[in-house]
């Protein structure tokens, strides 16, 4: 378990720590600036199958995502505030396990052709939302979370994809830490 924490805060080091200045709340539709590649490659799949396997992919993500602040939040300093581990937690496990558990799930099963430009639209806000979440350090809430993933959220509820919202009622385990 520390060798995990010690990973992750390392990986958080390399990424670069500290606000964004950005308020996510405000963010809007506008066109993102990313350092990831948001490039989604296709497949023979179609739209419906697409979305019912995203969907499954998010289902069961949401699973990994609360395990991981879980185990950290056990390795964190006691001495530290809850509201600080919390913050710490959703910075350096949250953010990151939303990538690897969903988005990159998503690259590796490639969408429908026809849809590639719509997709990327949908998912470019969402690594970036990620990107800035590795910057901030005052995650407080799940309710900035989701704010944070505001346009995203917005664009996949659209697509049908509601099962990958990033939003309170996908982590309930989290909730009940702050509760």
């Amino acid at each position: 378990m520390c060798l995990l924490a010690l990973a992750i805060a390392i990986a958080a080091i390399a990424i670069g720590c500290g606000g964004t200045g950005d308020d996510p709340a405000t963010a809007g539709d506008r066109t993102y600036s990313v350092e990831g590649n948001t490039t989604l490659t296709t497949g023979t799949i179609t739209k419906r199958q697409f979305i019912s396997r995203v969907n499954g992919f998010c289902r069961e993500a949401w699973w990994f995502v609360q395990h991981n602040f879980n185990q950290f939040i056990h390795t964190q300093d006691p001495a530290m505030g809850k509201r600080k581990r919390f913050a710490e937690a959703m910075q350096l496990t949250t953010v990151n396990a939303i990538e690897f558990h969903m988005l990159d799930s998503i690259r590796f099963l490639g969408v429908p052709a026809d849809q590639k430009q719509q997709l990327e639209a949908v998912f470019t806000p969402m690594l970036s939302a990620i990107e800035r979440g590795r910057r901030m350090d005052d995650i407080y809430s799940l309710a900035q979370l989701s704010a944070l993933f505001g346009v995203f959220n917005r664009r996949a509820h659209q697509y049908r994809l509601d099962d990958c919202l990033v939003n309170a009622s996908h982590m309930p385990k989290i909730q009940a830490y702050m509760s």
